[in-house]
């Protein structure tokens, strides 16, 4: 171990897993007594390591600081006056300010686009980073002119905005986070001795910033503080190539480099020969001698530990089989990927592992992040995240986004919305659903307008109120008041409680907290500068853009984070998900505002080096292989086929350079049926279970009357009618268009016909009574219209009524053109209707619009349908049929159901799982003590106007009907049989409790209805 003091820069390097930790802990506690700091790259970091030091003892005197803490202290110890450096909130907001500021032609179609200020203020932050002020970029940038004349005007625009910015911070007296930095560290080269011999030890970081590697080079070599760097390196390797510069510059100010040689031992039983063989050849072969030599007393000349297992070459005499260290999933959509890891993972929590031992590596999308709590949720498994959300994904900021554009905006009905169902701002949520259902069923569009329709029933929105208020006493008041609304969301929810914090409102603190600091800064700068806090649009991107960390440490979980995350952690088990074209490894970013070629020919005419991007390629490589390096004894690495949209995906080839590491081929574990099966350890997703609550069987055995519908639907599919007839949820969105004409048309017909037979003694459609039904339809169609339009557009309303007006008429014309002998007697005949116990979901089938009627008298009522046999239990039944046709002997009839378009011949009523017809004609012998004849379903929409169904084929041979549709006396009597006997097993089923999912007959065209509920489309 060296002595302190005699060499100040040690650089230690090695690849994944050598040991470089233990090199610096085990050097930054032989220090203790010198007050020593700790750096590492991420906030969750700085806890990890706290911690990892208290385990070996090292509680008191121990400091351990990100960068920018880093800084802070260099800060203290000079005593750098002033502000601190200003958040990159408001330095956004500036530089948006900077560019209105600045008369702009070449740019000026770009200024107001959201991402511009975002793309400015870093533009200007690696100016600042480089030390370069805007006189010598003015330089630079007119040097380059002279060679290339075209972008003169575009090259003064650029010189301009950062003029602007400059001059705007000068003026506020205020410094951002790279001029802070650079002040401090100017402050301690010219007073080293305020620092001191204070040691400082670098770990976890796999590249620098230009403002760290001044930093250690500062420290290092002007102020000769003792400085100890960790940097994963190999020479020669590609997986390193992208971290070259970085250790090219570091060796450069070295004064003892330290090469650690790879080492197998962190590796975890029978994964390790695999593992650390993963490591050695992913990306190249290993086993090269060191180049650089030994060039300390630390140093090594071989990077290969002899005590580790040999590592193998592909394509060696001695391949080396992945066993069970690194497995492959494919899954056909981002949802099944990730229900099928949380499954995986489940089986690993079941064979003992703690879920803090386990990882899971994504790209976050607000998206991702949501469907990866909601499949570990569904599974139990805890979560441990690590990551960033902007402010208006969380609850609380969106929630006060909402309001802002409610009131300063122009607003949506889904702001006013998004707003009332802030936690805390109802006290019965519910109110929230009620109203987004008045406003998609009259089709307001606007905040101003949703909120007069909550203020006509209910309370005045007073919130909007005081934000008009703060704008009218200027942009200070504003923002002030802006905080104000966001403490009273935050504390709305929880006044007068004591409680801790549960998981899911850690973002919610978070985001007041970042909220109100960038709230009271913004105020701050606003005093001294209006216009920073005038605008409202620009408050509310600044806002939306507002990163937000998010750190879940109240309890152990599975660790959700970002590639960049895992760097500086083992864990035992590790998922790297997403794994597509264009995710891992992601595209290359586009510098908005110089190319590479551009900074190239500003380097070449005025010697000023701007930052390249670099090979992205060679960078997202390095990402790679560090989180692949991670885990102890698994690997899994998972991608799925297709987006939710059903859009083919490709896999990364990164997959493809992990499998070539290993001899044969991996196993690929897929979802569907038919492909290799899980290997120990998954657990397949249960589909929904059988009902077992003693309360639900009961009230399902106890149900005094069924429907034929509901029996229909339990039939399709047990879990719809679950869901839509039992749980009932309430619906939203406005009633579809589909039944709203379907309800318009049963009550068109309905009062048509009855009005008819008052007129005329006789609700007979014949050829002298049809001019008169068509006028009478035409008026009720448009009173009906008028008070329950089909649809909540006002553009579509003229439409859909005239086209239901055409089909009306179409069909009254074809049935006077019958010479039937059967005449409409009973309309909208209910039976069994007063009978509790029946789910309050609206008694109809998908498009029958059965109870939308609007009813103008009470209809003819009748008892339950009651269906008894030997040994069965009794089966009562009840409905509403739309018409029932009545002979003129009084004796025999026929029964009718009007469709939209979708009408069936009997020879497929079995087929298509269909009730309504033949139990309606069992009704009507039981209850009306007719004979039934006949039932037919009859469209009201499409070219054939013919009814469907079934009729005996002596009965009124005028009828105009199908051939098909005639059926023999014995045919009829056993199509009621199988009816009966369908719908006796569809209760028995439900009596029981036997909730199994029937995606093929669940939609009318075919597929899951609830695939989320009852997971029959993944498994």
């Amino acid at each position: 171990m060296r002595e302190y003091g005699q060499m100040p820069l040690e650089l230690i390097t090695g690849p994944a897993n050598s040991a470089k930790a233990k090199h610096v802990l085990d050097a930054y506690r032989d220090t203790l007594a010198r007050d020593p700091v700790l750096v590492v790259p991420r906030s969750a970091d700085v806890e990890h390591y706290r911690r990892e030091l208290a385990r070996s003892g090292a509680i008191f005197g121990v400091r351990v600081l990100r960068f920018a803490g880093l800084i802070g202290e260099i800060a203290r110890r000079v005593e750098l006056g002033g502000h601190q450096p200003i958040t990159d909130s408001s330095r956004q907001r500036i530089a948006s300010l900077a560019a209105a500021r600045t008369p702009l032609s070449v740019l000026s179609a770009s200024a107001p686009t959201p991402g511009f200020a975002s793309a400015l203020a870093h533009w200007f932050a690696e100016l600042e980073a480089r030390r370069v002020q805007p006189p010598r970029l003015d330089q630079a940038l007119k040097a380059w002119t002279e060679q290339s004349p075209g972008q003169r005007e575009y090259a003064a625009e650029l010189g301009a905005l950062y003029r602007a910015y400059r001059g705007t911070l000068d003026r506020l007296g205020r410094l951002d986070r790279e001029l802070y930095a650079v002040a401090a560290l100017n402050a301690v080269s010219v007073a080293p001795a305020a620092w001191g011999s204070t040691p400082v030890f670098v770990y976890g970081f796999d590249d620098f910033t230009v403002i760290e590697l001044d930093a250690i080079e500062t420290l290092a070599r002007v102020v000769q503080a003792p400085v100890t760097v960790s940097l994963p390196y190999e020479p020669g390797r590609p997986a390193f190539a992208g971290r070259a510069e970085a250790f090219a510059r570091l060796r450069e100010l070295a004064d003892e480099h330290v090469t650690l040689p790879a080492r197998a031992d962190y590796y975890a039983g029978p994964s390790a020969r695999a593992l650390h063989h993963l490591e050695r050849a992913l990306f190249g072969a290993a086993g090269w001698q060191d180049d650089a030599g030994s060039d300390g007393p630390g140093g090594s000349p071989d990077p290969v530990d002899p005590g580790s297992p040999d590592p193998v070459e592909p394509g060696s005499p001695n391949p080396v089989e992945p066993g069970s260290a690194v497995r492959l999933l494919e899954s056909p959509s981002q949802r099944a990927e990730l229900e099928l890891v949380s499954d995986e993972i489940a089986g690993l929590l079941a064979g003992g592992m703690r879920p803090e031992d386990v990882a899971v590596v994504i790209r976050p999308t607000h998206e991702q992040t949501w469907l990866v709590e909601e499949a570990f949720a569904r599974r139990g498994i805890p979560i441990a995240r690590e990551s960033h959300e902007g402010f208006g994904q969380t609850a609380l900021g969106g929630g006060l986004l909402s309001l802002l554009r409610c009131a300063l905006l122009e607003g949506s009905s889904g702001d006013l919305l998004s707003w009332l169902r802030t936690p805390g701002v109802l006290e019965i949520p519910e109110l929230a659903d009620r109203l987004e259902r008045s406003l998609r069923r009259e089709g307001v569009e606007t905040a101003a307008a949703a909120r007069a329709v909550w203020e006509r029933d209910r309370w005045p929105l007073e919130a909007i109120d005081r934000l008009v208020s703060g704008r009218a006493q200027g942009p200070v008041a504003l923002v002030r008041q802006l905080g104000r609304e966001l403490e009273g969301l935050f504390a709305a929810s929880r006044r007068r409680r004591a409680a801790l914090l549960t998981t899911l409102e850690l973002p919610d603190a978070a985001a007041l907290s970042a909220g109100r600091s960038a709230l009271s800064e913004l105020a701050e700068l606003a005093s001294a500068d209006p216009a920073l806090g005038e605008d409202p649009a620009e408050l509310e991107r600044m806002l939306r853009n507002l990163s937000v960390p998010i750190a879940d440490g109240s309890q152990p979980g599975v660790l959700i984070a970002d590639p960049l995350s895992l760097r500086a952690r083992r864990v035992r088990a590790l998922f790297v998900c997403g794994l597509q074209a264009g995710t891992f490894p992601a595209p290359a970013p586009a510098d908005p505002f110089l190319s590479d070629e551009q900074r190239r020919d500003i380097a070449r005419a005025s010697g000023l080096v701007l930052a390249s991007p670099g090979a992205h390629s060679e960078v997202e490589r390095f990402l790679f292989y560090a989180v692949v390096s991670r885990p102890e004894e698994l690997l899994v690495l998972s991608w799925h086929t297709a987006d939710e949209e059903g859009v083919p995906c490709l896999r990364s080839l990164y997959v493809d350079d992990v499998a070539d590491v290993f001899a044969g081929e991996i196993p690929v574990h897929r979802t569907e049926s038919g492909d290799p099966a899980p290997a120990a350890g998954i657990v397949s997703a249960p589909a929904i279970g059988a009902l077992g609550s003693p309360a639900v069987l009961a009230e399902l055995t106890g149900r005094p009357a069924w429907s034929a519908s509901s029996l229909e639907l339990w039939a399709g599919c047990p879990v719809r009618w679950f869901v839509e007839r039992f749980l009932n949820p309430e619906d939203l969105d406005p009633e579809a268009e589909a039944l709203r004409r379907g309800g318009v048309a049963h009550s068109v017909l309905e009062e048509t016909l009855a009005e008819l037979g008052r007129q005329t003694g006789s609700s007979m459609l014949t050829p002298d009574r049809l001019p008169l039904a068509r006028e009478l339809m035409a008026g009720i169609l448009h009173a009906h219209a008028r008070a329950r339009p089909i649809t909540a557009e006002p553009l579509r309303r003229r439409v859909l009524v005239r086209r239901l007006q055409a089909d009306l008429e179409r069909y009254l014309v074809h049935a006077a053109a019958s010479r039937t002998v059967f005449e409409p007697r009973h309309l909208e005949l209910e039976f069994g209707m007063t009978e509790a116990g029946e789910d309050a979901a609206p008694e109809r089938a998908a498009s029958d619009g059965e109870e939308a009627v609007l009813a103008h008298e009470a209809p003819e009522a009748q008892p339950a349908l009651v269906l008894a046999g030997d040994g069965e239990p009794e089966l009562r039944l009840r409905g509403r049929i739309d018409r029932v046709d009545v002979d003129s002997a009084g004796t025999r009839a026929i029964v009718y159901d009007y469709k939209g378009r979708a009408a069936f011949g009997g020879r497929r009523w079995g087929e298509e799982g269909l009730l309504q017809i033949p139990l309606y004609m069992l009704a009507v012998r039981q209850l009306l003590g007719l004979e039934p004849v006949g039932g037919f379903y009859q469209p009201l929409a499409g070219g054939d106007p013919r009814a469907r169904g079934a009729v005996l084929a002596e009965a009124d041979p005028d009828l105009d009907s199908v051939a098909s549709d005639r059926f023999t006396p014995e045919e009829l009597d056993a199509l009621i049989e199988d009816a009966v006997t369908r719908a006796r097993r569809a209760v028995g089923e439900a009596r029981a409790g036997q909730l199994r999912p029937r995606p093929h007959s669940c939609s009318p065209r075919g597929g899951c209805s609830y695939p989320v509920l009852c997971r029959c489309e993944v498994l």
